[in-house]
């Protein structure tokens, strides 16, 4: 019964992609709206409360995606090869992600940090890195591949795989403006989002390591998330700030599509590869 349900699953992600990545498009904004006070009941007082129990909803929200990277036939992704043979090519990346951490706010003292208790960073730690797991695992581990395996013998296949996840990693942002969020900070979230899944994206396609785009995302949402999560105050946009971030990113998306249309995908491919027995049975 149980591989039934699977070949079920692996058949509609096939014959209906656009589909099947809508519904898990659904399920992540429903898991990111996961009403952690359930956790923070049982934490009330603690300062770091909020952040444990974000983490604790994001790993429970997190079994289905791999549920379904194994369902897909996707488990391949979790395999290492491919980390650091090809690591040099998305150092471009990781300058964005590293000038998304606020570095110009605190030297001029526009911005502070909140504590220096070691248990609120530990945590901060792990909420972001929880935060990202779900998000990787929902775009880089199910809806990349399946749009991928539907695009990829179309001229410019993995080009319009890349382009269509990264636009629906920056549309489900949009959701946060019916959690109070300014048009502006929502428009900003946007374009940083398409842009930091773009990253994720090719860097994975490239390398062949799904490894690559959760340390590029990881990376990236330390520097993001410190005023959401309150481990820092201030303001973190200033001119110097906003030229840098423009400059950068122009010259890495001109970098990230000379980079995407160069090239094969080999160790992606064979690592998405469905096994010919189970495309026999969804066929």
């Amino acid at each position: 019964m149980k591989k039934e349900k699977n070949e079920n699953l692996l058949k509609y992600s096939l014959n209906s992609p656009w589909q099947f990545a809508l519904v898990v498009l659904i399920y992540l904004v429903g898991a990111v709206s996961f009403p952690i006070n359930i956790f923070t009941f049982f934490m009330q007082g603690y300062f770091s409360a909020e952040m444990v129990a974000i983490l604790i909803a994001r790993l429970i929200c997190c079994i289905l995606p791999v549920y379904l990277i194994y369902s897909l036939h996707l488990e391949n992704i979790f395999d290492l090869k491919g980390l650091l043979k090809k690591a040099l090519l998305i150092i471009p990346f990781l300058l964005v992600s590293i000038n998304n951490f606020p570095f110009i706010a605190i030297f001029t003292k526009n911005a502070s940090f909140t504590t220096e208790k070691w248990d609120a960073w530990l945590f901060y730690l792990l909420a972001v890195l929880s935060g990202v797991l779900l998000e990787e695992l929902t775009f880089r581990g199910v809806i990349l591949p399946t749009l991928y395996r539907k695009l990829k013998n179309k001229k410019n296949g993995a080009f319009l795989a890349v382009l269509y996840t990264s636009l629906l990693f920056g549309a489900v942002h949009l959701f946060n403006l019916f959690a109070g969020a300014s048009p502006l900070s929502v428009i900003m979230q946007i374009g940083y989002s398409f842009l930091i899944g773009g990253m994720c994206a090719i860097a994975f396609l490239k390398t062949g390591s799904f490894y690559s785009a959760v340390v590029l995302h990881f990376i990236f949402n330390i520097g993001g998330m410190l005023i959401d999560y309150k481990m820092l105050t201030g303001h973190i946009w200033d001119l110097t700030t906003i030229i840098i971030t423009a400059v950068l990113a122009v010259l890495v998306i001109i970098y990230a599509i000379c980079l995407l249309l160069k090239g094969s995908n080999c160790l992606f491919d064979e690592k998405i590869v469905i096994p010919e027995g189970e495309k026999t049975n969804v066929e």
